[in-house]
C-alpha cells in the first residue's frame, strides 16, 4: 500500500515545482508593462492629432459653415409664412358664395357634396322648415374624411370610399351650422335661410 501511495504522489511531487516555476514565465514582468506605456500614450498623442487634422479638414472644406445673407433669410421665412397662410386658407376654406340646393317636386332639397380633400361644395343654402338630402360622395381614401358630424343635429355618418351616403334633415331655424370631419379638420357649413328669402340673400 505504501508503495503504491509513494509511486502515484512521487511524480506528482517532481511536476508541480517545475510546473509552477514555468508559468511566471509566460507572464510580462514589471518592466515589460512600463515599456508598454509610452507606446499607449503615443497613439493617443497621434489620434489627437489625427482627430485634430479632421477638425481642421471640416472647417475649411465642403462642410464649412457659411452664414446665409440676410435677403435670403427674409425669403425663406417669407416663404414658410406664406405656406402657414395657404394651409389654415385650405383647412377653414376661403370665403365662397354658397351653392343653394336643388328644390325637386315634393318639396325636398337635394344636392350632392363631393369628399376629396375636402367638402365640394363646402357652404350650401337651404330654405328652413323644409327636408334636406345632403348626399355625400365621397372620393378620398384619407381615414380623416371617413365621417361627417353635423354637432348641432347631433347627427355622425359615415362615408365608405367610392360611394355615396345620403342623409336627411330638416332644419327648423335660419341660421349657419357647421359640419366637419371626425378630426375637425375639413370643414363645411349648412346655411339655412328664411323659407321666403330669395335665393340669393
Amino acid at each position: 500500500m505504501i508503495t503504491i501511495l509513494l509511486a502515484v504522489a512521487l511524480p506528482v511531487a517532481v511536476a508541480l515545482p517545475v510546473a509552477m516555476a514555468s508559468e511566471p514565465a509566460s507572464l510580462p514582468s514589471s518592466r515589460q508593462l512600463l515599456a508598454q506605456k509610452p507606446i499607449a500614450v503615443e497613439r493617443f498623442e497621434a489620434s489627437g492629432t489625427q482627430a485634430a487634422g479632421m477638425e481642421a479638414v471640416m472647417q475649411t472644406g465642403p462642410w464649412r459653415r457659411t452664414a446665409q445673407p440676410l435677403g435670403l433669410q427674409l425669403l425663406v421665412a417669407s416663404g414658410g409664412l406664406g405656406l402657414i397662410l395657404l394651409e389654415l386658407w385650405w383647412f377653414l376654406g376661403a370665403s365662397k358664395p354658397a351653392t343653394l340646393a336643388a328644390s325637386r317636386g315634393d318639396g325636398i332639397q337635394q344636392i350632392t357634396i363631393t369628399v376629396d380633400g375636402g367638402y365640394e361644395p363646402r357652404r350650401i343654402r337651404v330654405r328652413a322648415g323644409q327636408p334636406v338630402r345632403l348626399a355625400f360622395h365621397r372620393l378620398d381614401p384619407s381615414s380623416c374624411v371617413a365621417q361627417v358630424l353635423f354637432p348641432d343635429f347631433q347627427r355622425v355618418l359615415d362615408l365608405p370610399v367610392g360611394d355615396t351616403t345620403v342623409l336627411e334633415l330638416l332644419p327648423e331655424k335660419p341660421g349657419r351650422y357647421p359640419f366637419h370631419c371626425g378630426m375637425n379638420m375639413v370643414r363645411g357649413e349648412l346655411e339655412v335661410v328664411e323659407r321666403d328669402a330669395p335665393p340669393g340673400e
